[in-house]
């Protein structure tokens, strides 16, 4: 494991990197726009398992994507060999209906420079610089954000929209290890509840929007503006997989793959 070559996968150069705030903005930034937010291992019959050689096997050799445990698993490695402090942090998604799920299913990330920071690389659509924890609200592509500090030493991450500020999730900064992951990491990938084992999902930020790949259409948004085209056939999702994402099932290596 290099990481060098992990910079280079992101777009980034070592030389010159600053370890601070502006620094982790870059990277976190970088990752989002070239590492996509995907599930496709768990349809392809791949189990996902939560050892870094093999999280930077898939992302850095492989060109892959992932999800939450993957990539901000792996990007805490990055930020770690690089001389950043970073803690990994157990944290709850909320749902559409607004409950909880009965334990935390997400993995993020604390980093301390002259202030705590949040840091995500693996939420998807969100936010797309560090946050710090004291409600500060930050505006990037994909909306304004802010952390705001509950009871018990809770902290709730939120997104404002139309209707005002919508919990995205719920955390606290008890340490974890990538290990205490490995329950929920499974559960996510086998469980007939899991919205991973439900859809498949392969999603990028770019500079001026997101491309969104689903099982029934890709979605493209420019400028806050959304336009969305349906699929007609399993061949023409592959072709937009490696269109938009590089990305190739390892069932369809044969597959004409430029076509419309």
């Amino acid at each position: 494991m290099e990481a060098h070559a992990y910079l280079e996968r992101i777009g980034v150069g070592k030389a010159g990197l600053p370890i601070d705030a502006s620094g982790l903005a870059l990277l976190q930034a970088q990752h989002l726009l070239t590492v996509p937010f995907e599930n496709l291992d768990i349809h392809w019959g791949c189990p996902i398992r939560l050892e870094l050689s093999q999280l930077y096997r898939k992302v850095v050799i492989n060109r892959r994507g992932g999800f939450c445990f993957e990539l901000n698993g792996l990007f805490a490695w990055l930020l770690q060999e690089l001389g950043f402090r970073v803690t990994l942090l157990a944290a709850s998604v909320f749902k559409p209906d607004g409950t909880l799920p009965p334990r935390p299913d997400h993995l993020t990330l604390l980093v301390s420079l002259d202030q705590p920071y949040l840091v995500d690389v693996g939420f998807g659509d969100s936010f797309r610089q560090p946050l710090p924890l004291t409600g500060e609200e930050r505006r990037d592509v994909s909306g304004t954000y802010r952390i705001v500090k509950q009871e018990e030493g809770r902290f709730l991450l939120q997104h404002k929209g139309e209707g005002g500020w919508k919990a995205k999730f719920l955390f606290t900064l008890a340490p974890r290890v990538l290990s205490d992951f490995t329950e929920v990491c499974e559960e996510l990938q086998t469980s007939p509840d899991s919205i991973f084992k439900q859809k498949r999902i392969c999603t990028i930020a770019t500079v001026n929007g997101r491309v969104t790949l689903s099982d029934e259409c890709l979605a493209v948004t420019e400028e806050g503006i959304k336009r969305k085209k349906l699929l007609t056939s399993e061949r023409e999702r592959t072709q937009l997989l490696y269109r938009h994402f590089g990305l190739v099932c390892p069932n369809d290596e044969k597959n004409d793959k430029t076509g419309s």
